[in-house]
């Protein structure tokens, strides 16, 4: 696709959290191999507060252009306030560097005006990491909306490549669905990380002692990622059932559950011990973190998408107590990474740990193993790229 000697392809992104920087980085460490390519990374210019957690190696075919962009006024808005900004923004920097060739980190962000504002000259690269195939809209307003970007994107021009994260039975879906053939898998890429420390210096200094079972809940602790729900299963199980327990909770606690998850520890700080690590974690941290646990809990409400909880689980070999739906729930089952649960909430939470159900949960090394060395970066690159 773009094996071509002076090609120029841009990868453009309006936000840096969470996967978005991960996969850039991905992209970058794999793009300053093929010189015969010039890159172009138009981000915004918050860059600087993401990129110190890794290495960006100079290279003579890759250039930053740096644009100011307010994501969270951005993410705030209503879809087509959305959709008609960031296009306007795409088309402006397609327009004066020439562009033909561009790489979208988000997809759905973009829709429904995208189509409409980029020329049929342009070849659009974008991922999808939340597929609707998975999801359960909940009005009809809101199945109509993702019927119609669905049948842009799959009937639009500009869209080259719809590179769909984790699932090929979406990309069967979609390309059987609008008789195409321009949806194709992405790995979802791991970023390979190592604990350096001894497991018994880390619970000591953590404060844990060695007979303690500990359970983790990492990441943007929120409402969609059922963090409220671990802290409501401790309040209901007895204090007798939690002795030898420890519960880590490590992310930055996002204001929409702030108040609400610091009033429910309040009930807990007797009853059971767990510690809170309320900021962005460092690899080196959560490395700490899953090297020293034994259950990682994500109880997540948004099961249309995937998680990077698996590439972790996979890595440190600790089993995921999940969800039993959608691409989540499958991607647990199959790869062998844990133990999901339909309907998940606190009361199944409570009754898992209160019969120690856990027990006889495992990971499948060798469906891990095979999970590992299909989702590395170089693979996420190539998938990408179709180099």
């Amino acid at each position: 696709m773009y094996n071509i000697k002076n090609k120029k392809i841009a990868i453009f992104d309006f936000y840096l959290g969470g996967h978005h920087i991960e996969y850039l980085h991905h992209i970058y460490i794999h793009a300053i191999e093929n010189h015969d390519i010039d890159y172009i990374f138009i981000l915004p210019n918050n860059f600087s507060m993401f990129k110190s957690d890794f290495v960006w190696p100079e290279s003579n075919n890759v250039e930053f252009i740096f644009y100011e962009l307010d994501d969270s006024y951005i993410r705030s808005l209503r879809f087509y306030d959305k959709s008609r900004k960031l296009c306007n923004l795409l088309k402006h920097f397609i327009n004066e560097y020439n562009l033909e060739d561009v790489i979208l980190i988000e997809t759905i962000a973009f829709m429904p005006f995208l189509p409409f504002f980029i020329s049929n000259k342009v070849r659009i690269t974008s991922i999808m990491y939340h597929l609707p195939l998975f999801s359960k809209e909940s009005t009809l307003k809101e199945r109509l909306l993702t019927n119609i970007n669905m049948s842009l994107i799959a009937h639009s021009k500009c869209f080259n490549r719809i590179c769909i994260l984790n699932s090929t039975e979406a990309v069967e879906f979609y390309n059987k669905k609008y008789n195409k053939h321009k949806f194709h898998f992405l790995p979802d890429p791991y970023t390979p990380i190592e604990c350096k420390k001894d497991k018994k210096d880390i619970r000591q200094s953590f404060g844990i002692s060695n007979e303690s079972l500990v359970f983790i809940h990492f990441g943007g602790l929120t409402k969609r990622k059922g963090t409220l729900e671990i802290l409501d299963a401790l309040i209901n199980i007895d204090c007798e059932k939690l002795k030898n327990k420890c519960f880590i909770f490590a992310g930055r606690v996002i204001e929409d559950i702030r108040e609400e998850f610091y009033n429910k520890l309040e009930i807990l700080k007797n009853k059971v011990q767990i510690i809170i690590i309320d900021k962005f974690c460092s690899y080196s941290l959560l490395a700490e973190i899953c090297e020293i646990s034994d259950f990682i809990i994500i109880p997540y409400k948004n099961t249309a998408q995937s998680s990077g909880v698996c590439s972790y689980a996979a890595q440190f070999k600790k089993p995921v107590i999940g969800p039993a739906e959608g691409l989540l729930g499958s991607l647990i089952r199959n790869n062998g990474l844990g133990y999901t649960i339909y309907n998940i909430d606190y009361k199944k939470i409570a009754e898992l740990i209160y019969n120690e159900e856990y027990k006889n949960i495992r990971i499948d090394h060798t469906k891990s193993n095979i999970y590992l060395n299909t989702n590395t970066p170089k693979n996420f690159y190539h998938h990408l790229t179709g180099l």
